[in-house]
C-alpha cells in the first residue's frame, strides 16, 4: 500500500507540474525569450500572469508532492515504514485544498493519503507481530 501511494503522489506531482507547464506555455516562451528575471516583475510591484503562472507551476505544490512521492515509494522499496503521520497530513492538506478550491483536483491526493494511513496502520500490526514470534521462538529455544 506504501508504495503504491508513493507512485500516485509522485504520479500527481509530475502530473500537475507537466499540465500546468503545457497550459501555459506562452507564459514559458516569455520567460525563455526575456530571461526569467525580465519576465517577472520585482516585489512590490503589480502581480503579472506570469507571476501567477510561476507560481502555479515551478512555485506550487507538485514538486514537493513529486519529491514526496519518491521518498515515500524508495523507502517502501527498502521495507521501510512511513509514519502515519504523513498519510494524516497529506489527507488533511487535501481536504482543505479540496474546500477551498473546489474547481482544483486536490481530492485525488486523499486516495494516497489514506494508503498512506492505511498502510502504516497495516505495517505497525505486522511489526508486532513479528516482534511477538521473535519473543516467542525465543522463549520456546530458551526452556
Amino acid at each position: 500500500m506504501t508504495r503504491v501511494a508513493g507512485i500516485l503522489l509522485a504520479a500527481l506531482g509530475a502530473l500537475h507540474i507537466v499540465l500546468t507547464t503545457a497550459f501555459n506555455h506562452e507564459s514559458w516562451a516569455r520567460w525563455v525569450g526575456t530571461g526569467l528575471w525580465a519576465a517577472v516583475p520585482p516585489p512590490g510591484a503589480a502581480f503579472t500572469a506570469d507571476q501567477y503562472v510561476l507560481w502555479l507551476t515551478l512555485g506550487s505544490f507538485g514538486v514537493p508532492l513529486l519529491l514526496l512521492g519518491l521518498v515515500v515509494a524508495g523507502v517502501a522499496r527498502r521495507g521501510g515504514h512511513v509514519p502515519a503521520y504523513v498519510g494524516w497530513g497529506v489527507g488533511a492538506w487535501a481536504l482543505l485544498l479540496s474546500v477551498v478550491l473546489v474547481a482544483v483536483p486536490g481530492w485525488l491526493v486523499l486516495v494516497p493519503a489514506v494508503l498512506l494511513a492505511r498502510g502504516a496502520r497495516h505495517s505497525g500490526a505486522l511489526s508486532r507481530i513479528a516482534s511477538l514470534s521473535r519473543s516467542t521462538v525465543e522463549e520456546r529455544t530458551a526452556t
